[in-house]
């Protein structure tokens, strides 16, 4: 399946969101808070697989799930006293959306790996 090139990177907002770990250049489009969960969507200028890579290699964060298939990858993980579930499914040719929940650590709120 061939993507279509990649269109300008869209308008971020402002997101100061407590626990959210997300890749260097990613432009969050839309913060909602869920209560125990804060839901964030952005964009960035990578692929999910780049994207997964980025997780895997963070120091200090305890993977529980990690899941890659090529056009989607999801990460759970827990890093201080959040844990983080973000989804990278690709938009373009170097271009992802991120969904991505953070809550409490003790939260199980989060999606599932493969169940979202």
């Amino acid at each position: 399946m061939a993507l279509p090139a990649c269109d300008a990177a869209p308008e971020g907002v402002e997101a100061d969101v407590a626990g959210l770990l997300l890749p260097e250049g990613a432009v969050v489009t839309e913060v909602e808070d869920l209560g125990q969960l804060i839901s964030v969507r952005a964009y960035i200028e990578q692929t999910p697989i780049q994207v997964k890579d980025f997780y895997a290699k963070q120091p200090g964060l305890e993977l529980f799930e990690i899941e890659d298939e090529i056009y989607e990858a999801e990460v759970l993980f827990g890093g201080g006293k959040y844990r983080s579930y973000v989804k990278a499914q690709a938009q373009c040719q170097q271009g992802s959306l991120l969904l991505a929940f953070v809550g409490p650590g003790n939260s199980g709120e989060l999606p599932s790996v493969g169940g979202q």
